[in-house]
């Protein structure tokens, strides 16, 4: 759904939708390996319907809501990188990798300077934040 493109090296993060019902977020380095969390929708997300994806860290956890519902945080032992790659939306982050695209619409994509909490994912989710 979005990344940001590869160094070389590191992807410093990526949200990604595994299957028809369950969206990652995390980063890869390649000294440490990849640290990423997980949340799983009860219905499939491939449904024709609008949904709410927010990947968010917080410093130490990267976290994934889906429609205002909260997964398990994963720690991240390392943080994210900056890197110098592009932000891609739609597309896989891995350069190489030219068939990895988003099958669907995206609207309204933000990016904050910092974590989501819970509340603030299920008012985003709502509308009312």
């Amino acid at each position: 759904l979005v990344s940001k493109g590869s160094d070389g090296t590191n992807i410093p993060f990526y949200l990604e939708m595994t299957t028809s019902q369950t969206i990652i977020f995390g980063t890869h380095r390649a000294t440490g390996g990849t640290h990423q969390a997980s949340a799983t929708a009860a219905n499939p997300l491939t449904d024709g319907k609008w949904h709410n994806i927010i990947g968010t860290w917080d410093g130490k956890n990267f976290r994934v809501f889906i429609d205002g519902v909260g997964g398990l945080p994963a720690a991240d032992p390392f943080g994210l990188t900056p890197g110098p790659g592009t932000v891609m939306l739609g597309r896989d982050g891995n350069l190489r990798n030219t068939s990895n695209y988003f099958n669907g619409i995206m609207d309204d994509v933000e990016f904050f300077d910092s974590g989501i909490s819970t509340a603030d994912a299920a008012g985003i989710a709502a509308g009312t934040a």
